[in-house]
């Protein structure tokens, strides 16, 4: 009896294994996202769409632009969710952030918080990022 009990949690293993190495459930190819807005509470009265061509390299649906002062770290994959943290500085003071989504094959939900500091350190405002995605076809 322990010897089919070993075997078990073994083939066990082995198949949460493979389940995790496949990553996320996510079709690739060029993706529109609406992003909803709320800065200190208040939403913005308009969302904003993106499109990018997402694959399995490169899962975040709203990457920085080049030459931006911004960067996207800390990506991360457990399952279908997605988790990122992005940092952006300048003269004025800076921002921080951490995003997360949950792919399902054509679609993705998810949010990022943002934090607003001055040159001093303090904050200087709060804003949620609420997002919801659908792919649109294959990439160009």
């Amino acid at each position: 009896m322990p010897l089919r009990f070993i075997k078990t949690f073994i083939l066990m293993l082995l198949l949460s294994d493979t389940a995790y190495a496949a990553g996320p459930n996510v079709r690739e190819g060029r993706w529109q996202t609406i992003v909803r807005v709320q800065v200190g509470g208040i939403t913005l009265p308009a969302p904003f769409k993106t499109e990018k061509c997402i694959t399995t390299g490169d899962l975040v649906p709203n990457s920085v632009d080049a030459g931006s002062r911004c960067t996207i770290e800390d990506i991360d994959t457990a399952g279908n969710d997605v988790t990122w943290t992005v940092n952006c500085a300048d003269v004025q003071g800076s921002l921080r952030g951490h995003g997360v989504i949950t792919y399902a094959g054509d679609t993705l939900e998810g949010a990022m918080e943002m934090v607003a500091r001055d040159t001093g350190g303090a904050v200087v405002s709060n804003s949620l990022y609420e997002m919801r995605g659908e792919r649109k076809g294959d990439c160009d």
